[in-house]
């Protein structure tokens, strides 16, 4: 049933924004990650939010890579986003040359602040509608509180948590209603990302964004590092070092399994 929502998906939606020439593909263990300058992806960010249709930006871990190779209707899933962007710059790092690394380019979902300041200063602070979906309200209402803070050109026009299987038509219902230009959705990976594609079409916004997989860091941005918040942040600097050094071996294997079929 995923493959056949993948296919109508593909199918029936708008043809998407056509894509930089500077923008590369990187083969990270089977799954196509984007490679773009930031000043590229500016110029895609400003024709999605004049676009009639929507446009969809996931970001991707490490995590959901290894996922990936394993789970081709997960790896399908994540490709049928108009950008697949590095969520954590540990991705490029195991993947990109020295050379590379130093370039311009989008590496993690800290970029996306450096993105919106273009953006606000060429428009002239135009207020931008958004509306949220996440987990629980408790951080669906953080994550609103920290894009106001943070982006005060966003405007929150809805926030949406709770019972969503079972509310699925209200609030495309709801969301239509408000048309906002940008959607933020910050659910669990595959979930949010079977929702988007299930709905898309439906959807009457302009971009959509999944932050799901990186929504804890980004929260973790107000957190006081001081005390148990201070040791919980280095016990996750440490663990995801160690991911790291894993992850970097798998990609190092995948990389020489690919040129030894050559």
């Amino acid at each position: 049933r995923k493959r056949w929502i993948l296919k109508l998906f593909l199918e029936q939606r708008m043809p998407p924004a056509k894509k930089g020439e500077i923008m590369t593909k990187a083969d990270i263990m089977g799954l196509s990650v984007d490679i773009v300058e930031l000043e590229e992806l500016y110029g895609e960010l400003k024709q999605y939010l004049q676009n009639e249709y929507l446009n969809v930006i996931f970001f991707v871990t490490m995590q959901m890579i290894e996922k990936s190779a394993v789970d081709v209707q997960y790896k399908e899933l994540l490709e049928s986003s108009d950008y697949l962007l590095p969520g954590e710059e540990l991705v490029l790092t195991a993947y990109l040359s020295e050379e590379r690394k130093q370039l311009d380019i989008f590496k993690n979902y800290q970029c996306f602040s450096k993105l919106s300041k273009w953006l606000d200063a060429e428009e002239g602070h135009i207020v931008r509608n958004v509306y949220y979906i996440g987990k629980t309200r408790k951080e669906t209402q953080q994550l609103v509180d920290y894009s106001s803070e943070k982006y005060p050109w966003l405007k929150a026009q809805g926030m949406y948590c709770e019972g969503m299987e079972e509310r699925d038509d209200l609030l495309v219902n709801e969301i239509n209603a408000v048309a906002p230009d940008i959607l933020i959705i910050a659910l669990e990976s595959p979930f949010q990302e079977e929702w988007v594609l299930k709905n898309s079409t439906k959807l009457n916004a302009r971009l959509c964004i999944g932050i799901g997989s990186i929504l804890e860091e980004l929260l973790g941005e107000q957190e006081k590092k001081t005390g148990i918040a201070w040791l919980a942040k280095k016990w996750k600097l440490f663990t995801k070092k160690i991911h790291f050094n894993l992850f970097q071996k798998k990609v190092e294997k995948y990389k020489e399994k690919q040129q030894g079929k050559l």
